[in-house]
């Protein structure tokens, strides 16, 4: 379990050294294949944010930085809009992953201050 741990942080390591130097955002995620979505406001800090796609969204699944799926929720059918309350999240950065109708997927990152 420790090498696991040790293995994870090499590479948080690394990340951050890289894009760092790189002078992009702290943890690149590629988003997009092919759907667009944008999550606002980023970063949150009110304890509310909302995704809105242009494609309707069938689960969300919000994910912290290690791994551990922290929420997971289905929409109503046919909602391309969505608003989560992440009021007893820990102060960080996610990612939100979105699964959509038309079986695409896309990941952000939110900021939760």
């Amino acid at each position: 379990m420790k090498s696991r741990y040790y293995i994870l942080t090499i590479l948080l390591v690394l990340t951050i050294s890289i894009v760092t130097s790189a002078g992009n955002s702290l943890f690149p995620i590629p988003d997009n294949r092919g759907v667009s979505f944008i999550l606002f406001p980023n970063p949150v800090i009110e304890g509310t944010f909302t995704v809105e796609a242009e494609t309707n969204i069938e689960k969300i699944e919000i994910v912290s930085i290690l791994g551990q799926l922290i929420l997971s929720e289905e929409p109503e059918p046919s909602k391309n809009s969505v608003r989560l309350n992440i009021k007893d999240f820990k102060s960080g950065i996610y990612l939100v992953k979105i699964s959509f109708t038309d079986k695409s997927t896309a990941t952000k990152k939110v900021w939760v201050k």
